[in-house]
């Protein structure tokens, strides 16, 4: 009975950090690419489980914006854009509100009169019992947010 307990304690007591990565091709112009990833007004309506955004003024390298999401529990969550190189790449870091972070990484490789796009998102929910808890859906929520948001991008073009 003893190593059983101590197996699951060991379980819920481990934090990792886990990395989603999304590969994606765009029929669109990279120009075109950049503008739906960093227009703010897009989130709510590409973006699953983003419910509402709000923010001071338009991306750029610094700026700080929170949307209101639902990809677990609904919640205000701050993001701060940490690399905007036009074009190239874009990058948010997010504190998660307990514990832990999320940063998201997506760059824009031009391929002819298309886009490639590679997006990375790293997280550590910073709570060995958040982890256990919540790793799997938070990262089936993301996947579906991302490539449902590329998917809409695509039947736009």
């Amino acid at each position: 009975m003893v190593e059983k307990q101590t197996a699951i304690i060991t379980i819920i007591n481990r934090t990792k950090v886990r990395t989603i990565k999304i590969k994606e091709k765009l029929e669109l112009p990279i120009d075109k690419s950049w503008e739906l990833f960093t227009d703010l007004d897009n989130y709510p309506k590409y973006f699953k489980y983003v419910n509402k955004i709000f923010y001071k003024e338009k991306m750029r390298a610094g700026s700080v914006w929170y949307d209101f999401a639902t990809f677990i529990v609904p919640i205000v969550v701050k993001h701060k854009t940490t690399v905007f190189e036009e074009n190239k790449k874009l990058g948010f870091d997010v504190k998660i509100p307990v514990s832990g972070y999320i940063n998201e990484r997506i760059e824009f490789e031009k391929e002819n009169s298309t886009t490639k796009i590679h997006a990375t998102i790293v997280y550590d929910f910073g709570n060995p019992l958040f982890s256990f808890l919540f790793d799997k859906l938070f990262e089936k929520r993301m996947r579906e947010s991302i490539n449902g948001a590329i998917i809409k991008f695509k039947r736009e073009a």
